[in-house]
């Protein structure tokens, strides 16, 4: 219930009363606070070096609040989305540690992490992660972590505290700082090191460099890219020591990085830094470098195998554990039998429970409710067994649907189920007379060039039916010379199984992508067979048929009563958790930035799916039983096998152009197997690009799969991406 205007002065004032008191109890322990955005950046330049009491008002934070770490300060960030399926880092390393951080201050995170506070002895160099608690961050002097209090600016969730109100931090336990402590630094075997030129104007430029980065310029509220900014001074031929000296001096903002922290990445470059010493040395603004001897000669770490383009072979197989009984053996007999890869009858399992549940029922997700009608494609190609499949798996479906033709009035029109190739306005008639629902099956991919517009004389397209089909918008349909029709809330399931060169087609209609049509499909990249089998005597057992039949046909024979499916507050907490974690991989340089519009509709589908799952498993008696925490796994178990399936898909759609030029350029080198080559040697070779810019996203899908590496920057066109020598890896000469 929303609460009255002064209702809501109440709650704010409690809020305002909260935050002050949070500021006054992080201030009285001795922390430095800061204001922050919403999206966790500092308001202020400089801030590592606010002082403890300098911002303490209530206006003094107009967002966040920020904690910024000192010597002694330390913080377990831990992270639960980044945990590996089946393991609990966390819990690992309280076991290993012999700690439970009962007795200190702990905060929940806005995502449903947490900050564990703790003291560290000053000046104690200590490793910001560690390999064996993946999910797991230590932060320390030089950073902030968001204070209680604070609200998340993407759940709008507030930070929390959930342990230790009274601010007492603990000293971290000595087996934790044994764990994290880092070797000491020792510059004695990298001085020995030939290369070094510690000339009056290197250190000059190196002076002018780094008082040019992006850290020094913003005055200490980026990153500091500390490894990166060394890996420098060992570019401009610096020896360690005055590299060190020359950004403890010119660069670090203080205290912002402790003069061992800094020694240590400095090392760190000098060892594992991709360039070879000096090559940005002032002296190579006048001295030639022959390619031979220096750039080739330089890089000569060991190669790592090629990661293959268009290797699906790795991608998840069809989870048919997590079906109920009937439907999982079904699942199982068939891809034996036919010798079909799972996602294939799989995917049409969860299509025949679209067609009789849709309508039926949907899922209360609080926020807003889910139907349980979906879209399935599997790929796969020509002598697959497709249609020997879907028959098999949509058998009772057509039978029933036979079956209601002798049983309807004579005057009256049999209901209709299932449609195979069929025109958009066709469909939209056909739904409009059988209580607004349909599914359209086919073992073909042709009812994609229908929604192109193949028929229409004029080549357009007409999707609007697939796309409010698919949500339960209402939609309507005026042609001129035809009755006009409309459907207040449409349910339409599909499922395509099609090959790959028509996934390709449909992946260049900008239509499809453009208004989201491709975004609703689950797709499941199955694993060719043909060539591979062997004949083939056993068969699908008459029992298992029958049981699998009566199985849908309870489904189908349920009243069209929509019925509304509850979660529980657990059910729901682990749905909302699947839903930030996708979020989260949707942003920038996440695992799905480059199919947001597909990811956004990932966690309603694991709704559907939950919902259809539940049905499925309880039959007709789900009506009355909310959906369990088992189902809602099971069903985000498949919506991380669609998950990567789609991006399997999309990434042979020709929505990338980087593996297109990668493709192109690998060409090139198979042909001419060169040992290096440069940007401009694959422009003069190939027909197929116009200029470099086309060339660019290749090179490097090319380098992250190990088919070339960036030698050095030619001493003529330093700064600029063409001039750039790549070696080619040995391997790709045997391809």
């Amino acid at each position: 219930m929303k609460p009255r205007v002064g209702e809501e002065r109440d709650i704010g004032n409690n809020m305002l009363m909260q935050r002050k008191e949070i500021i006054n109890k992080y201030w009285e322990a001795g922390f430095s606070l800061i204001p922050i955005s919403r999206k966790k950046v500092p308001c202020l330049k400089g801030w590592q070096n606010t002082s403890v009491g300098q911002y303490i008002k209530e206006s003094d934070f107009p967002e966040n609040i920020g904690v910024v770490l000192q010597g002694d300060d330390l913080v377990i960030d831990v992270d639960p989305r980044h945990f590996k399926e089946g393991d609990n880092p966390f819990k690992r390393l309280k076991q290993d540690i012999g700690c439970d951080f009962k007795d200190t201050l702990v905060v929940e995170t806005g995502r449903g992490g947490i900050h564990i506070y703790l003291k560290n002895p000053a000046d104690t160099l200590l490793r910001a992660s560690h390999p064996d608690y993946p999910g797991i961050d230590f932060k320390k002097k030089g950073g902030f972590v968001v204070a209680a209090g604070s609200i998340h600016g993407d759940t709008g969730k507030t930070y929390k505290i959930i342990n230790g109100d009274d601010f007492n931090i603990m000293e971290a336990p000595s087996r934790l700082l044994e764990l994290l402590m880092k070797d000491k630094v020792d510059f004695s075997n990298l001085q020995k090191l030939n290369g070094y030129c510690d000339s009056k104007q290197t250190i000059s430029r190196f002076i002018e460099r780094l008082k040019n980065t992006q850290y020094y310029i913003s005055g200490g509220s980026t990153p500091p890219k500390v490894f990166e900014t060394a890996c420098l001074g060992k570019d401009y031929g610096l020896s360690p020591q005055v590299a060190l000296d020359l950004m403890n001096k010119h660069w670090n903002l203080k205290p912002g990085r402790s003069y061992e922290d800094i020694k240590y990445k400095v090392a760190c470059a000098y060892k594992y830094g991709a360039n070879p010493i000096g090559c940005k040395n002032p002296r190579a603004d006048f001295t030639s470098v022959t390619v031979d001897s220096v750039i080739l000669g330089s890089n000569q770490e060991k190669w790592q195998d090629p990661i293959p383009f268009d290797d699906y072979s790795k991608l998840p197989e069809f989870p048919t554990e997590i079906l109920p009984e009937i439907g999982r053996e079904m699942v199982e007999a068939v891809s034996k039998v036919n010798q079909v890869d799972k996602g294939l009858p799989g995917s049409m399992y969860l299509a025949a429970l679209s067609t009789c549940l849709s309508k039926k029922c949907q899922v209360d997700l609080g926020t807003h409710t889910e139907p349980v009608n979906i879209y399935t494609c599997p790929i796969l190609d020509p002598g697959e067994r497709k249609s020997t499949t879907m028959n098999l798996m949509m058998n009772p479906i057509y039978k029933y649907q036979k079956d209601m033709i002798w049983e309807v009035i004579d005057d009256e029109d049999p209901p209709v189920y299932v449609v195979d190739d069929i025109t958009s306005e066709a469909l939209f008639q056909v739904m409009s007379e059988n209580n607004e629902c349909m599914s359209v099956i086919s073992a073909e991919g042709g009812v994609f060039g229908i929604m192109a517009g193949r028929y229409n004389g004029n080549g357009k397209g007409n999707i609007d039916v697939y796309l409010k089909g698919h949500a339960g918008d209402p939609c309507s349909n005026h042609r001129i010379g035809r009755r006009s029709q409309s459907m207040n809330s449409p349910s339409l399931t599909i499922c395509l199984a099609v090959q790959r060169d028509i996934i390709r087609e449909i992946g260049v209609n900008r239509q499809f992508r453009g208004r989201g049509l491709l975004a609703r499909f689950l797709y499941s990249n199955c694993t060719h067979k043909a060539g591979y089998r062997r004949r083939q005597k056993e068969a699908i057992t008459s029992v298992l048929k029958q049981e699998y039949r009566e199985h849908i046909l309870e489904l189908m024979r349920m009243p069209l009563n929509l019925h509304n499916l509850e979660l529980s507050p657990e059910v729901q907490n682990a749905w909302d958790e699947f839903y930030n974690n996708i979020e989260t991989e949707m942003q920038a340089g996440g695992q799905m930035a480059s199919i947001k519009d597909w990811g956004s509709k990932l966690p309603g589908a694991v709704a559907r799916i939950a919902g259809l799952l539940h049905f499925a498993e309880h039959g007709q008696q789900a009506k009355d039983k909310t959906i369990s925490v088992d189902i809602v796994n099971a069903s985000m178990v498949l919506g991380v096998y669609y998950k990567k399936h789609a991006l399997a898909t999309f990434g042979f759609m020709g929505e990338d152009s980087g593996i297109e030029s990668a493709k192109k350029i690998l060409e090139y080198l198979i042909h001419h197997k060169p040992d290096s080559f440069k940007g401009r040697d694959i422009l003069r070779n190939k027909n197929y690009f116009n200029n470099m810019r086309g060339i660019f996203p290749g090179l490097i899908l090319l380098m992250e799969r190990n088919y070339i590496r960036e030698a050095k920057m030619n001493t003529t066109g330093i700064g600029r991406p063409e001039s750039t020598i790549y070696e080619v890896n040995p391997r790709v000469k045997k391809l």
